[in-house]
């Protein structure tokens, strides 16, 4: 299955989203309150990834939307945050992501991270393009300079 945007979903839809993916399929939902600056940043980086990694489908929730299952308290100190599940199972519960990412953190940061949480597919888009025709070829002709 093919994604490639950043989707804005509700809050109540959150376990039909998980529930009708395909087993294989990483689900990245970023809680976001749009006042916070990191928030926005990390938005703008996730709808990069989400246009290289076409596979995995990469939602965003305002953290409003979920205040009645968690405390303000709680949404004002753990966002950014990001839920990921595989499989209709939660693999990832990454809080205030921020603290490990620096201050002007970028997409390549983000996807790092998720890389070390194990919440991205281990083989990504940008691998699969080098064993594509185009990246056959890219490859064929610098071993062909190599022989030389």
């Amino acid at each position: 299955m093919m994604f490639g945007n950043l989707i804005e979903i509700r809050g109540s839809k959150i376990d039909n989203v998980v529930e009708t993916a395909p087993p294989q399929t990483f689900i990245v939902i970023h809680i976001y309150d749009e006042m916070i600056g990191e928030c926005q940043l990390l938005n703008k980086c996730l709808t990069r990834l989400a246009k290289q990694y076409t596979t995995v489908k990469f939602c965003r929730v305002q953290s409003h939307q979920l205040n009645s299952h968690l405390s303000s308290e709680f949404l004002e100190t753990a966002l950014p945050a990001m839920l990921v599940y595989q499989g209709g199972h939660l693999v990832g519960n990454l809080l205030r992501v921020t603290q490990t990412l620096k201050d002007e953190f970028t997409e390549e940061d983000v996807e790092m991270y998720l890389h070390e949480h194990s919440c991205l597919p281990p083989d990504s888009e940008k691998e699969e393009l080098l064993s594509s025709s185009a990246g056959k070829k890219l490859l064929g002709n610098s071993a062909s300079s190599d022989s030389d």
